[in-house]
C-alpha cells in the first residue's frame, strides 16, 4: 500500500520537513519542500487495521488523525496547527 499526502497549516500552506508517523507499523517519512510525504507500506501489514498517522514539525502542535488501511493506495491531507 502507498500512503500519499500533503500537511499543509491552519492557514493552508504547506509545511516542510514535517514528520509523517505510523507507530503502530514503526513507519515514518518526512515532509519535502512541497508539504508532501510518501508511506510505503508492505501489504503483509494491511490488514484492513486502523491505525493513527501522526504529524510533528518544529512551530507546530502535533496533529493524529485515524485511517483504515486497505490495500491500494490512499491519500490524504494532514493539517499542522501553530
Amino acid at each position: 500500500m502507498i500512503l500519499r499526502g500533503t500537511v499543509t497549516d491552519d492557514r493552508g500552506d504547506v509545511v516542510q520537513v514535517a514528520y509523517v508517523q505510523i507507530p503502530e507499523l514503526n513507519l515514518q517519512a518526512i515532509t519535502g519542500a512541497n508539504g508532501q510525504y510518501i508511506l510505503a507500506i508492505p501489504g503483509a501489514r494491511v490488514r484492513g487495521q486502523a491505525v493513527s498517522l501522526r504529524v510533528r514539525s518544529i512551530g507546530h502542535k502535533p496533529a493524529t488523525q485515524r485511517l483504515t488501511l486497505h490495500a491500494g493506495r490512499a491519500d490524504d491531507r494532514l493539517q499542522a496547527r501553530h
